[in-house]
């Protein structure tokens, strides 16, 4: 069963740069043999705004919800959507990731897309937490799956 856990989907954010206009976090992603690591660039309102959108619509989760960091130019990004997934109300997390490697060519850049299954009260955990690493810049903000 311990084997089960340690291979439950999980996704990490944190923030590693920060100056008074931008940040740079970090995203981490892991569902079973699958894992990849981006670093992108955001402002501190912008995640406060995502996180408080993402907390919000989890009151409501009928149209997808979706925050972004950066820019899918090869240099680094990380897209995150919310759906529901079938009538009961159970929901997914869709990731896509591209981060460029040391040539900076475009056939260079390492891209990863991966849905997983979640809560509501995981991602609403996640959005507090969100809104924690948006005010603080410390500590990580961590949805699970479900």
């Amino acid at each position: 069963m311990a084997d089960d856990e340690s291979r439950s989907p999980v996704l990490t954010l944190r923030v590693v740069y920060d100056d008074p206009h931008l940040i740079e976090v970090e995203v981490r992603v892991v569902a079973g043999d699958w894992s990849g690591t981006t670093r992108a660039y955001t402002t501190p309102g912008l995640l406060g705004e995502g996180a408080r959108g993402l907390l919000a619509w989890a009151t409501r989760p009928h149209v997808p919800f979706s925050l972004e960091a950066g820019t899918d130019t090869g240099i680094g990004w990380v897209s995150r959507r919310w759906y529901t997934i079938n009538r009961s109300g159970h929901l997914a997390c869709h990731v896509r990731m591209a981060t460029a490697d040391e040539s900076r060519r475009p056939e260079g850049v390492r891209r990863l897309a991966l849905e997983f299954p979640t809560e509501l009260g995981l991602a609403e955990r996640f959005a507090r937490q969100l809104m924690s690493v948006a005010e603080s810049f410390a500590g990580e903000a961590v949805l699970a799956g479900g």
